[in-house]
Protein backbone atom coordinates (compact mmCIF):
# COMPACT_ATOMS: atom_id res chain seq x y z
CA UNK A 1 0.00 0.00 0.00
CA UNK A 2 2.85 2.04 0.58
CA UNK A 3 4.51 1.56 -2.60
CA UNK A 4 1.10 2.19 -4.20
CA UNK A 5 0.72 5.41 -2.76
CA UNK A 6 3.98 6.65 -3.47
CA UNK A 7 3.35 5.67 -6.96
CA UNK A 8 0.12 7.66 -7.23
CA UNK A 9 1.69 10.61 -5.31
CA UNK A 10 4.73 10.41 -7.95
CA UNK A 11 2.10 9.96 -11.07
CA UNK A 12 -0.31 13.51 -9.21
CA UNK A 13 3.21 15.52 -9.14
CA UNK A 14 4.16 14.61 -12.78
CA UNK A 15 0.85 15.24 -13.97
CA UNK A 16 0.88 18.83 -11.77
CA UNK A 17 4.61 19.51 -13.20
CA UNK A 18 3.48 18.43 -17.02
CA UNK A 19 0.39 20.73 -16.56
CA UNK A 20 1.92 23.69 -15.57
CA UNK A 21 5.10 23.33 -18.29
CA UNK A 22 2.35 23.25 -21.09
CA UNK A 23 0.48 26.08 -19.63
CA UNK A 24 4.00 28.24 -19.21
CA UNK A 25 5.09 27.09 -22.66
CA UNK A 26 1.10 27.86 -24.24
CA UNK A 27 1.87 32.22 -23.74
CA UNK A 28 5.39 31.36 -25.46
CA UNK A 29 3.92 30.00 -28.37
CA UNK A 30 1.06 32.51 -28.63
CA UNK A 31 3.46 34.98 -28.65
CA UNK A 32 5.99 33.57 -30.91
CA UNK A 33 2.98 32.54 -33.05
CA UNK A 34 1.57 36.34 -33.06
CA UNK A 35 5.14 37.91 -34.05
CA UNK A 36 5.14 35.57 -36.93
CA UNK A 37 1.48 37.07 -38.02
CA UNK A 38 2.89 40.39 -37.86
CA UNK A 39 5.20 41.62 -40.87
CA UNK A 40 8.33 43.28 -39.35
CA UNK A 41 8.55 47.14 -40.12
CA UNK A 42 11.06 48.00 -42.65
CA UNK A 43 14.11 50.29 -40.72
CA UNK A 44 13.30 53.76 -41.61
CA UNK A 45 17.30 55.04 -42.12
CA UNK A 46 17.63 58.56 -41.22
CA UNK A 47 20.73 61.41 -41.93
CA UNK A 48 22.02 60.01 -39.04
CA UNK A 49 22.41 56.29 -40.06
CA UNK A 50 23.51 57.31 -43.48
CA UNK A 51 26.62 59.80 -42.05
CA UNK A 52 27.93 57.24 -39.19
CA UNK A 53 28.45 54.61 -42.43
CA UNK A 54 30.44 57.04 -44.26
CA UNK A 55 34.36 56.51 -44.07
CA UNK A 56 36.51 59.42 -42.57
CA UNK A 57 37.85 60.08 -46.09
CA UNK A 58 34.24 60.70 -47.85
CA UNK A 59 33.34 63.13 -44.84
CA UNK A 60 36.33 65.01 -45.69
CA UNK A 61 35.17 65.32 -49.31
CA UNK A 62 32.10 66.32 -48.52
CA UNK A 63 33.05 69.30 -46.05
CA UNK A 64 35.49 70.23 -48.70
CA UNK A 65 32.63 70.48 -51.34
CA UNK A 66 30.12 72.54 -49.29
CA UNK A 67 33.11 74.42 -48.36
CA UNK A 68 33.61 75.17 -52.08
CA UNK A 69 29.80 75.58 -52.90
CA UNK A 70 30.09 78.24 -49.96
CA UNK A 71 32.85 80.15 -51.51
CA UNK A 72 31.01 80.27 -54.77
CA UNK A 73 27.73 81.75 -53.26
CA UNK A 74 29.93 84.29 -51.87
CA UNK A 75 31.80 85.39 -55.12
CA UNK A 76 27.89 85.68 -56.62
CA UNK A 77 26.37 87.24 -54.29
CA UNK A 78 29.06 89.87 -52.82
CA UNK A 79 28.23 90.97 -49.67
CA UNK A 80 28.72 94.91 -49.65
CA UNK A 81 25.82 95.16 -51.78
CA UNK A 82 23.08 96.37 -49.51
CA UNK A 83 19.41 95.20 -49.76
CA UNK A 84 17.82 98.38 -50.72
CA UNK A 85 20.37 99.23 -53.40
CA UNK A 86 19.62 96.37 -55.01
CA UNK A 87 16.32 97.25 -55.91
CA UNK A 88 17.64 100.27 -57.31
CA UNK A 89 20.22 98.78 -59.58
CA UNK A 90 16.98 96.09 -61.31
CA UNK A 91 15.29 99.36 -62.25
CA UNK A 92 12.55 99.88 -59.90
CA UNK A 93 11.98 104.03 -60.54
CA UNK A 94 13.55 106.36 -57.47
CA UNK A 95 13.89 109.74 -59.42
CA UNK A 96 10.38 111.54 -59.22
CA UNK A 97 9.49 112.41 -62.66
CA UNK A 98 9.77 116.09 -63.65
CA UNK A 99 6.85 118.35 -64.30
CA UNK A 100 8.94 121.17 -65.49
CA UNK A 101 11.80 122.01 -67.82
CA UNK A 102 13.75 123.63 -64.63
CA UNK A 103 12.74 120.48 -62.25
CA UNK A 104 13.78 118.64 -64.79
CA UNK A 105 17.44 120.38 -65.37
CA UNK A 106 17.63 120.20 -61.54
CA UNK A 107 16.79 116.03 -61.73
CA UNK A 108 19.92 115.91 -64.37
CA UNK A 109 22.28 117.86 -62.66
CA UNK A 110 21.95 115.93 -59.52
CA UNK A 111 21.99 112.41 -61.21
CA UNK A 112 25.27 113.54 -63.57
CA UNK A 113 26.22 114.09 -60.01
CA UNK A 114 25.97 110.77 -58.37
CA UNK A 115 26.45 109.74 -61.72
CA UNK A 116 30.75 111.24 -61.40
CA UNK A 117 30.74 109.91 -57.94
CA UNK A 118 29.78 106.37 -58.63
CA UNK A 119 32.66 106.79 -61.51
CA UNK A 120 35.13 108.26 -59.22
CA UNK A 121 34.32 105.49 -56.30
CA UNK A 122 34.84 102.59 -59.29
CA UNK A 123 38.14 103.81 -60.34
CA UNK A 124 39.35 103.98 -56.16
CA UNK A 125 38.22 100.28 -56.29
CA UNK A 126 40.03 99.57 -59.03
CA UNK A 127 43.35 101.07 -57.92
CA UNK A 128 42.68 99.16 -53.77
CA UNK A 129 42.52 96.21 -56.12
CA UNK A 130 45.46 95.87 -57.54
CA UNK A 131 47.11 96.44 -54.51
CA UNK A 132 44.70 94.14 -52.61
CA UNK A 133 45.40 90.61 -51.47
CA UNK A 134 43.83 87.44 -52.74
CA UNK A 135 41.64 87.31 -50.10
CA UNK A 136 40.17 91.16 -50.56
CA UNK A 137 40.06 90.46 -54.31
CA UNK A 138 36.54 89.02 -54.55
CA UNK A 139 34.98 91.52 -52.48
CA UNK A 140 36.70 94.24 -54.31
CA UNK A 141 35.36 92.82 -57.42
CA UNK A 142 31.99 92.54 -56.12
CA UNK A 143 31.88 96.37 -55.01
CA UNK A 144 33.31 96.88 -58.68
CA UNK A 145 30.42 95.34 -60.15
CA UNK A 146 27.81 96.31 -58.35
CA UNK A 147 28.56 99.95 -58.75
CA UNK A 148 29.23 99.47 -62.32
CA UNK A 149 25.32 98.61 -62.47
CA UNK A 150 24.57 101.62 -60.54
CA UNK A 151 26.19 103.63 -63.37
CA UNK A 152 24.11 101.95 -66.03
CA UNK A 153 21.01 102.83 -64.02
CA UNK A 154 21.80 106.09 -63.42
CA UNK A 155 22.95 106.88 -67.07
CA UNK A 156 19.25 105.43 -67.89
CA UNK A 157 17.55 107.63 -65.85
CA UNK A 158 19.21 110.46 -66.76
CA UNK A 159 18.91 109.49 -70.64
CA UNK A 160 15.11 108.87 -69.31
CA UNK A 161 15.05 112.35 -67.77
CA UNK A 162 16.49 114.32 -70.95
CA UNK A 163 13.45 112.89 -73.34
CA UNK A 164 11.22 114.05 -70.11
CA UNK A 165 12.79 117.32 -70.52
CA UNK A 166 12.75 117.84 -74.05
CA UNK A 167 8.97 116.49 -73.82
CA UNK A 168 8.32 119.35 -71.04
CA UNK A 169 10.05 122.12 -73.43
CA UNK A 170 7.66 120.74 -76.31
CA UNK A 171 4.69 121.00 -74.33
CA UNK A 172 4.34 124.55 -73.66
CA UNK A 173 5.81 125.39 -76.80
CA UNK A 174 2.72 123.71 -78.95
CA UNK A 175 -0.59 125.79 -77.88
CA UNK A 176 1.64 128.65 -78.61
CA UNK A 177 2.99 126.66 -81.69
CA UNK A 178 -0.21 126.34 -82.78
CA UNK A 179 -1.02 130.06 -82.89
CA UNK A 180 2.42 130.55 -84.52
CA UNK A 181 1.43 128.06 -86.88
CA UNK A 182 -1.20 130.63 -88.12
CA UNK A 183 0.73 133.21 -88.04
CA UNK A 184 3.35 131.58 -90.05
CA UNK A 185 0.65 130.37 -92.63
CA UNK A 186 -0.49 134.14 -93.27
CA UNK A 187 3.74 134.64 -93.95
CA UNK A 188 5.20 133.45 -97.02
CA UNK A 189 7.22 130.51 -96.90
CA UNK A 190 10.81 129.98 -98.54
Amino acid sequence: MRNRLVAVAMIASGLALGATGALAQEPAQNSSQHAAQTPKKPRVWTNDDVNSLRSPSDQFLREKEQKDAQEAATKQAPSSMPPQSAAKVEGLPNVPAPTTVQDADQLIAQQEAELASQQEFVKQTEKELADADESQRPKLNGRIEYHTKVIGRIQAEIAQLQAERDALAKKPASPNGDSGSNANSSSPQI
